[in-house]
């Protein structure tokens, strides 16, 4: 049985507090409420849930959807969680001061055969991040802005990840710190091994981004970087375009 969760075609889901004027606060640019101080800004212990978590069950469609202003990370799908599809959606995180939306992920992916399409994210964080267990996951027709990009990882900080089996395609990186890439933490002790196949970048178009592709093997590393054991096999950018 598919499990839709679609309330109506292009419903507006807006994460914040609501004050009398009728303006919305959002979590990473000032204080929730008097008794919620200080803001994430100026706290990084600040907690903040994520705006759409899955972490089970099958065949479930999230499609036609503004997700807008979510304090955390938009939407994450990881454990045995498959057959997942999202489509035609719309993910903004936009501070309306100095503050940077720190953490909002478009997507964050640790599961099997998950699929995201016709998708557009305005964010600061990765636009999606293929994270640990995430296999046969299929990204197509996606446009981000102002974001860090499409991001293999991290992995590596504590355990030995896997990532397989990642197709990107039709994607228009705007304004991002890289447009696509992978994060891999060094050899330290404490730090685990990563294994990443099968992953493929084609037709990525790059505008005004630092980076149309970077590979980051001491992602994290603030001293001298420890080589490591990572295995990166089958990795390929194809019809990259477009100026950084």
């Amino acid at each position: 049985m598919v499990q839709r969760y679609i309330p109506r075609p292009a419903l507006e889901l807006s994460m914040g507090t609501v004050f009398p004027s009728g303006s919305v606060r959002i979590y990473f640019d000032v204080p929730i409420c008097s008794h919620i101080t200080p803001e994430f800004a100026a706290d990084s212990s600040f907690a903040r849930p994520t705006l759409m978590y899955i972490t089970g069950g099958s065949n479930i469609i999230v499609e036609n959807l503004y997700f807008k202003n979510a304090p955390n990370v938009f939407h994450s799908v990881v454990g045995s969680a498959t057959n997942v599809v999202y489509r035609g959606l719309r993910l903004a995180a936009v501070a309306t001061s100095t503050a940077t939306p720190k953490n909002t992920d478009g997507f964050d992916v640790g599961a099997s055969y998950v699929t995201i399409s016709n998708t557009t994210i305005e964010n600061q964080d990765d636009c999606i991040a293929f994270k640990p267990g995430a296999n046969y996951v299929t990204a197509t027709d996606i446009t981000c802005s102002g974001s860090h990009g499409l991001s293999v990882g991290s992995l590596g900080k504590s355990n030995n990840d896997v990532v397989s089996n990642i197709y990107v395609s039709r994607a228009k990186m705007i304004n991002s710190s890289k447009a696509t890439g992978i994060k891999l933490y060094d050899g330290t002790s404490g730090h685990g091994v990563a294994t990443v196949k099968n992953v493929t970048f084609d037709h990525i178009t790059v505008q005004n981004c630092d980076y149309a592709a970077q590979i980051q093997s001491c992602y994290g590393s603030t001293t001298t970087c420890v080589p490591s054991a990572h295995t990166l096999t089958d990795i390929y950018w194809t019809n990259i375009s477009g100026t950084t």
